[in-house]
């Protein structure tokens, strides 16, 4: 009962992390530079993107596509992982579990992954334009002389 718990928080953790990320791209309020690199780096520290994916403030639609592409991604730290891991804890508690409540958890990892495939498809919000609104700020904007990025998920130690 113990992981059937932990699981579904999970599940819920990570979409509203989502939720709240793909908001602030596609809020009528403009999000501060600040907050886009906050989600950005909580997003990957979550496992919502892929360490290589691109920043919010490089690539607003790049980087939205890697969060809405890995969320249903069962072999990642994601909700889809969490979904499969929650289906998997209810199974070996399945005889404890009313019929409904099976069908509810098998129901909700199936349409997650349905809905995720669908929007990675074709998104049912207008793309977000190419960041053109933070251009500016963005040349003031340099990574951290610690860790820069090379490769997908390496990084070399800054001059």
């Amino acid at each position: 009962m113990f992981w059937l718990g932990r699981y579904t928080e999970r599940a819920e953790n990570s979409a509203r992390l989502a939720r709240i990320t793909l908001g602030a791209l596609h809020g009528e309020e403009e999000p501060s530079i600040a907050q886009l690199m906050w989600l950005g780096q909580l997003a990957e520290s979550a496992g919502l993107v892929p360490q290589c994916a691109p920043t919010p403030l490089q690539d607003c639609a790049e980087f939205e596509r890697q969060l809405i592409q890995h969320l249903a991604d069962p072999d990642l730290p994601s909700v889809g992982h969490a979904l499969r891991k929650l289906r998997l804890a209810a199974t070996a508690l399945r005889e404890r579990l009313s019929p409904e409540h099976w069908s509810f958890i098998k129901l909700a990892e199936n349409r997650f992954a349905q809905e995720c495939a669908r929007c990675a498809a074709a998104p049912p919000w207008p793309r977000p334009t190419p960041c053109t609104r933070w251009a500016s700020c963005r040349a003031r904007w340099r990574p951290s002389p610690a860790r820069s990025r090379t490769a997908c998920g390496a990084t070399t130690a800054g001059a």
